[in-house]
């Protein structure tokens, strides 16, 4: 739910324009500038946000972001869920400059893994200057790398 109330600040006009786009699932990212705001960190040049658009799905369901709004699997279950010897470990990480998963919903989301596992197995990471779409944001190897570290740390 936080995720959509960061959306809902982050465009004021949400509403109004869905309701003048007749409720067309991609009015929230209907312009570049919508689009810059809501994936990437200040850093992204401007003359990336309109090829990068181009590639984004016109038709979104509106059924998936609906289901997201409750939990559909507690901690237990997802940790419960890895085929691993060893002790399941987490990694949550998100840009700092993420408009969506702003770092106080990236700390929800690690504590909800930290209820069910011991605290050293959850590691939180933020990228600095990073937004939503991290992997496609100017900042992209400082994340790859971190993911890569992580990793590293699992054997």
């Amino acid at each position: 739910m936080g995720v959509y109330l960061n959306w809902a600040k982050l465009d004021p006009w949400f509403t109004l324009r869905m309701l003048f786009h007749l409720w067309h699932p991609n009015s929230p990212l209907s312009h570049p500038a919508l689009t810059r705001r809501a994936f990437f960190g200040s850093a992204f040049p401007d003359d990336r946000v309109l090829p990068f658009q181009r590639q984004l799905c016109r038709y979104e369901s509106f059924w998936w972001p609906l289901t997201m709004m409750r939990p559909f699997a507690t901690a237990n279950a997802v940790l419960g869920g890895i085929d691993s010897a060893a002790v399941a470990k987490v990694l949550v990480m998100a840009g700092d400059e993420d408009a969506l998963m702003a770092p106080e919903v990236t700390l929800h989301t690690a504590a909800f893994y930290r209820s069910a596992s011991n605290d050293d197995n959850v590691r939180v990471e933020f990228v600095k200057g990073a937004g939503h779409h991290l992997q496609n944001d100017v900042q992209w190897r400082e994340g790859a790398d971190r993911l890569l570290d992580w990793y590293k740390g699992l054997a």
